[in-house]
This record gives structure tokens, C-alpha cells and sequence, in this order.
């Protein structure tokens, strides 16, 4: 112990005699912590903390594959013709990827993240309604009326959190979609979590 303190003596001195290397010293060190604190914060989100849903390792994605590779893309009858194979799974449900959209109101206009989705995304995610409904079969038939689910997220700053908010309409990319509900989680991360 006492070698380790004659030691802490005299690295406290060298650091002394030159501020200059002692200041570009520590701020090499904060930067280093920094960089790895923001790397792990980013991994541990991504790749090591389950995701917020139910049963996470339960769901799985279908994606085509072409000789080029994968593709994102399902059309509706390929779609359909997963849903009827309702013995293999659970649930099947079709979403669009991260998208944005453009949110009118009041003469005031602003761009906002989207997604489209079929009536089981959020049952699927184990999501529940806080306000409202979540989307149901009706909303999923051709030519129905536009309806949109809000994330928390959104209709906490957008709408200041009031339950009327539910039965309102909002225009997203030019068409008017009734607001049916508010999900009480937020599995998407996204502003809005439904358009159609």
C-alpha cells in the first residue's frame, strides 16, 4: 500500500508540472468513457434487452426471397394466403415499414412518423387500448373508413393527453381518418401508429 501512494505522490506531481498534457490527458479519458458508454447504450438497446413486446422470441417475420435476396415486400394475396394457414400460427399481421407522413390540421401542417398496419399488429404485440379501441376486422375491409390508433407518445404532445381526442378525425397525407383509440403501450416507438 505504501508503494501505491509514493506512486499516487508522483503522478500527482508530473500532472502538475504539465497542465497542458494533464488537461489533453483527462479529456482523452472522458471522451473514451463517453464513446464506450454511448456504443454499449446503443447495443444493449438493440441487440442484448428484449424487445418491449410479449413473448418476443414468439414472433417472426416473413419475408419473400429472390435470387437478388430478400425482399420486404408481401402483396395482399400472398398475405391472405398466410393468414388462412392459422394452424401454424398464431396471429399474422402485415405492417409497412417506419414511414412518415404528413399530419394537417387547423391550417397548421408537420410531417410525423407512420405506420400502416393490419387489425392484428397490435394484438399481436400484446398492445392494449389505454383510450378507445385498437383496430378490428371492419377496419381492414376494402374501401372501409380510414381510422388511425395513436401511439402514447404522440397523443401526449399532440393532443395534451385529453381522452376527447378519441372519435376526432385528423388528415394524414390528404385523407381523413377517423381517431378510433390511444395504445397504452407504445410498441412501435412511432409518432402515430396507424395509418391506412
Amino acid at each position: 500500500m505504501d508503494i501505491f501512494l509514493k506512486d499516487l505522490k508522483h503522478a500527482a506531481r508530473m500532472f502538475l508540472r504539465a497542465p497542458g498534457f494533464t488537461i489533453a490527458a483527462v479529456a482523452s479519458l472522458a471522451l473514451g468513457i463517453a464513446a464506450n458508454t454511448a456504443m454499449f447504450s446503443v447495443v444493449n438497446t438493440v441487440l442484448l434487452k428484449p424487445f418491449a413486446y410479449a413473448d418476443p422470441e414468439r414472433i417472426v417475420m416473413f419475408q419473400n426471397l429472390f435470387q437478388q435476396g430478400l425482399g420486404g415486400t408481401a402483396s395482399p394475396t400472398e398475405f391472405s394466403w398466410w393468414r388462412q394457414q392459422a394452424g401454424a400460427f398464431q396471429d399474422v399481421s402485415a405492417y409497412s415499414l417506419f414511414d412518415s407522413a404528413n399530419l394537417t390540421s387547423d391550417a397548421v401542417a408537420e410531417r410525423v412518423q407512420a405506420m400502416r398496419v393490419s387489425e392484428g399488429f397490435f394484438r399481436l404485440l400484446g398492445a392494449t387500448a389505454l383510450h378507445g379501441r385498437l383496430l378490428s376486422a371492419e377496419d381492414d375491409v376494402p374501401n372501409a373508413p380510414k381510422t388511425a390508433v395513436l401511439a402514447y407518445s404522440f397523443w401526449r404532445q399532440r393532443y395534451g393527453g385529453d381522452p376527447k381526442a378519441i372519435g376526432g378525425r385528423m388528415t394524414l397525407d390528404g385523407e381523413p381518418h377517423e381517431i378510433v383509440g390511444v395504445a397504452a403501450a407504445d410498441p412501435t416507438n412511432g409518432q402515430l401508429s396507424r395509418m391506412v
